[in-house]
This record gives C-alpha cells, structure tokens and sequence, in this order.
C-alpha cells in the first residue's frame, strides 16, 4: 500500500522502518550467535574435562597393583595383565541356601495376596512346588550334610510340606498358621545360613592363601579387592567382612569397593578405577583424600540450606 504512494516522505518512512527492522533483527542473530558460540565453548570445555577425565582413569587402571574380583560363585585375580578365574564356592553353599529357600517361597507366595481363596492358576503352581519339595526332601541322603545339617532339614522340610497339604487341600491358607510356621522356621534358616557363611569364608579363605603364596610382598601389600554385587546384600556383606580382615581395612574404602547393581566386571573396575583417580585429585586439591567421596557441593548446599526455612 505505501510503496504505491509516490510521496517521498512515505518512502522514506518505509526505508527507514526498513533499515531498522534489519537492524533489530541483526542484533538477535549476533546475539543468538554470541550465546550459541559462549554455549559451545562451555561445553566443549566440560566434554574435554570428560575425556581426559576417562583416558587418566584407563591409565590409573593400567598401574593398579593385583586386583582380585569378587562375582557371584568365582574369585578373578588380574595380575600384569593376565586373567586367572578361580570357582570358589562349594555346592554345599548352594545346597544350604535351598533349603533354606523353602519357607521363604512359601511366604512370598502367599502373604502379599492377601487371604482370599486361591485361584487355579497359584494353585497349580503351587501343586508343582509341593512336588519339588518332596524330592528335595528324597534328595538330603546324598547331599553332603552333616548330621545336624540333614536333622535341621528334614524338620524344616517337613513342616513346609504338612503347611503346603494344608493350603492345597482348603484352597487358603490360615494366617495364624502361616506365621507358625514362619517363626519355627525362621531359627532354621538362620542356622543354615551360618553354616553357608562358614563354607563360603572357607573356600575364599582356601583360594587367597593360594594366590597369595605366589605374590611377592609388595604386590600384595598394593593389593585391590572388587565386590560386584546388588543393593540389598550390600550391609554385612559376606566377601566385604572377609576381605576387610585379609586387607587390614575397616570395610569398604579404596582398596576395597562394592560396585553396587553394575553390568560386569567392566564396569566395576571402571569404578575401582575411578576411586583411585578420585582420590589421587582430593589429595592434590584439597589435602583430604576422602574429598571426593562425597558431593563436591554436598558441604557448600549444607550451608545454604541451613540458611533456608523450607518447612512452609
């Protein structure tokens, strides 16, 4: 519309409106720009901290003294690296825990459904149960068991197999009977799993005196020892109480790490690695070689947050 009005004080408002808006909009593209590129460079900043930070670990895992990991049934020893596995626990161990399995599956399959009647789909299944009990029970002649070990488990056997005909035969089950059973039980179980703990600390016991009569003092001396294990077995740990004592140490530490719900053994030395590496950089800056062990904000939020009334 005003481009078609020949008056020049029209055309020259359009080209000065013009000019402006290019001006303007200039300005956000060299501020956007500005922003893009002081983004790009914190960025690049931090991924190179990240790369760096991974090549010092991977070569902080190259210089660990031996190291032996701890993952499920098997002890590995990396020594100059080489790779030795060593099958550590005993069927024994394994022949305790399924005893002892026994009443712990009767209750996790009844108590979190509550007391109505039991459906075709449980009952079937638990049909199937009774029958492994009883060849479980058949079994115990040929299981390796000591004496009080094999009395121990018939009694337990027994009374989870007069429970289960109980449950099949009624569809239900009693909730006064259910933890009759539990709190007989429950001194069972824990007196096999004393004798599991007993046979486990044996066979580590067995495999690292082994492994240490081959390594020279100093060796053992920087000795690193690596835990792959879950959450809920993490408090009192086994493997951690016995390496603790081999080590001299008063649990988990540098020396001695849990690397809770990791992927393998990849990961876990990743994480050793990392412990060592951390520590090495508390000491440089700040003098305590526990630093990084915590939050490095953890204290300066403490304070803040002290400061704060958040209660509203």
């Amino acid at each position: 519309m005003l481009i078609r009005n020949h008056s020049g004080r029209l055309i020259l408002v359009v080209a000065v409106l013009a000019g402006l808006a290019s001006f303007v909009m200039g300005l956000h593209a060299e501020n956007a720009s500005s922003d893009r590129l002081a983004s790009d460079a914190f960025e690049t900043a931090d991924l190179e901290f990240r790369s760096f930070y991974a090549g010092g670990r991977a070569e902080t895992l190259a210089k660990l003294g031996p190291v032996i990991v701890v993952e499920l049934d098997r002890l590995i020893l990396i020594r100059d690296g080489n790779r030795i596995e060593a099958p550590v626990i005993p069927p024994l161990y394994h022949r305790l825990k399924a005893i002892s399995h026994v009443p712990l599956a009767i209750y996790v399959s009844l108590a979190p459904y509550g007391r109505t009647p039991l459906d075709q789909a449980r009952l079937t299944r638990l049909r199937a149960f009774r029958a492994s009990v009883t060849a479980l029970s058949d079994s115990l002649d040929n299981s390796g068991f000591s004496a009080e070990q094999l009395d121990r488990s018939r009694l337990l056997l027994q009374r989870c197999m007069e429970f289960l005909d109980g449950v099949l035969k009624n569809a239900r089950y009693e909730d006064a009977e259910l933890r009759l059973l539990t709190k007989a039980a429950g001194p069972l179980v824990l007196a096999s799993a004393g004798d599991a703990a007993k046979s486990q600390i044996d066979a580590y016991q067995a495999q690292v005196t082994s492994w240490r009569r081959d390594l020279p003092a100093e060796e053992w001396s920087r000795l690193r020892v690596l835990v792959l294990g879950s959450q809920m077995p993490r408090k009192h740990n086994v493997a951690v109480q016995y390496f603790a004592k081999v080590l001299g140490v008063p649990g988990e530490s540098r020396r001695l790490v849990f690397a809770e719900e990791l992927s393998g053994e990849k990961q876990g030395l990743n994480l050793l690695a990392t412990h060592q590496l951390d520590s090495e950089l508390a000491v440089a800056f700040f003098g305590d070689p526990n630093r990084m062990e915590i939050d490095l904000l953890g204290n300066a939020a403490s304070v803040y947050l002290d400061s704060l009334d958040l209660s509203r």
